[in-house]
Formats: C-alpha cells, structure tokens, sequence
C-alpha cells in the first residue's frame, strides 16, 4: 500500500505547518495540499483528489457541515476528518451528519489523530452518530482543564469576545440560542460580573480569552 494523500484545510498557517511536519515524521502520509478556506479547499479536492481531507471544522468562509458535506459531493470518495479546537456533542453529530469519517479534537493530542488515521489506512468503518458522540466524553477527558469554565463555556466566551450575538454564537457552535443565554449567565456568575460587555472585559484580563485571538 502507498502512502496515503491528505488535504490539509485549516485557516492558520501554523496549523498546517505543524501538521505537514507531523505527517511527514510519521510516513505513510504525503501532503498533496492545503488550503487555507473553504472554498480553496473545494478547489484542492477537484484538482488533486486527494485520500483524506483533515478540515478544521470552523473556516472563516464556510459552516463545518457545509464544507463537509460540499467536499464529498465534488469527491465522493473522500474521506473527511475533522480536526477541531471545538469539542461539543452537537458540533460533533453534525460532523458526522455531513458525512465526516471521524471528528477528533486538537487539544486530544496527537496520539488521537494518529490513531484516528491509522484507523482510515486500515479500512476501518467511519463512525456512526452515536458511536461519533460517544467521542465528546472520552476526549473531555484527554483535554486538561485550564480554567475555571467549561469547554463550551469557554467556546461561547471567545465569540462573545469577537463580538458575535447569541443567536450567531449559537450558529457557530451548533447550538440554542436559548443554551448561549444560559452559558452566558453561568459565565457571569462565575465571573462575578452585571452584563456581557463586564464579562468580556474581565475574560480578557483573567487571560480565559485573548483580545488578537483569530476566531
């Protein structure tokens, strides 16, 4: 068996730079591509039909579902493993409505993604819905806890930061605008503040979010 091509879709060049490096050390992989949006990487795929696309799930130019769902339709054998720095049941069951072979997070390691790819060289199924939510609990519990908020909590505070509605928030992170107005309550209890515009302010001092972070 050759090595396996791979599409690199992430919006941060550090991102794929790190990743093209990792692949390489491992072998068995070749990065035929990047692509720094999602419309470049429909582009990528068309071109260069690649084995497996590694997308980061939220792309400045497109919806992780839709970008999902796109790349299969213009290469139907495809692949689509989700790379993300976002960890939620809902993000992950769209994942993998769309059609994603597996959803792994950043903050897992990268024993998690080599084994995810391990998987795919050897012609393991791709998960099912529930089998691919079942992932949100055992990762939960690779991530290290770094602050005194919550994953998702954490997720709503950095779009909060950028200046995103509750209802926008909830689009991002698949989920009610009604669970938004709940993390953001939680958030300024937590943080011992009156309204979102203290919250942000205090998040950005106590280092939860950073003012330059690109979302």
């Amino acid at each position: 068996m050759g090595p396996m091509e791979v599409l690199l879709v992430d919006d941060h060049e550090i991102v794929r730079a790190g990743l093209r490096a990792t692949l390489e050390a491992w072998g068995g992989f070749t990065v035929v591509g990047e692509a720094s949006s999602g419309g470049l990487a429909l582009r990528r795929v068309r071109e260069l039909a690649p084995d497996v696309a590694i997308v980061d799930f939220r792309m400045g130019d497109m919806r992780g579902d839709d970008l999902c769902r796109k790349l299969l339709a213009a290469l139907p054998g495809l692949r689509v493993l989700v790379l993300s720095g976002y960890l939620s049941e809902e993000a992950v069951r769209a994942a993998h409505r769309a059609g994603a072979w597996r959803y792994v997070t950043k903050s897992a390691g990268l024993d998690e993604l080599r084994r995810a790819l391990e998987d795919l060289r050897s012609g393991a199924a791709s998960h099912t819905v529930e089998q691919a939510a079942s992932v949100v609990a055992r990762q939960h519990a690779l991530s290290p806890v770094a602050s005194p908020v919550t994953t998702q909590q954490s997720q709503v505070l950095e779009l909060a930061a950028a200046g995103l509605t509750d209802r926008e928030i909830g689009q991002e992170l698949f989920l009610a605008e009604s669970t938004v107005r709940f993390h953001i309550q939680k958030l300024k209890t937590t943080l011992k503040v009156r309204n979102k515009t203290e919250l942000v302010a205090k998040a950005i001092r106590n280092g939860l979010v950073s003012p330059t972070e690109e979302l």
